[in-house]
């Protein structure tokens, strides 16, 4: 079976960003499991992530599942995860390393 745990415990990378006892009580919740790719073997431990509203504070939660593609782009072959956010900007990641390649304000 396949678990992840979408807080980090006391002492782990990441951890030190919780202020004051928060880490002792952590809750967090992962609205979709994300995606799999069975091409590249991406599923289990995490491998990158991308933050697409840090300090949110209008509760602008990625609801929206992502979507795989293979396309080329500037002449090469790419593999993007695409996500039009309710932050309302549309993403554009480069799935095997997280890398942003393009944020594009919508309407």
């Amino acid at each position: 079976m396949w678990r992840f745990w979408t807080v980090q415990a006391a002492g782990e990378a990441g951890s030190e960003t919780w202020k004051g006892k928060g880490i002792k009580h952590p809750s967090a919740v992962a609205w979709f499991t994300g995606s799999y790719d069975p091409e590249l073997g991406l599923i289990g431990k995490l491998k990158w992530h991308y933050r697409f509203t840090p300090h949110d504070v209008f509760d602008w939660d990625a609801t929206e599942p992502p979507v795989l593609a293979d396309m080329e782009r500037q002449g090469q072959p790419r593999k993007p995860l695409l996500q039009a956010n309710r932050n309302g900007f549309f993403y554009v990641l480069e799935r095997t390393n997280g890398k942003l390649l393009l944020p594009r304000k919508l309407g």
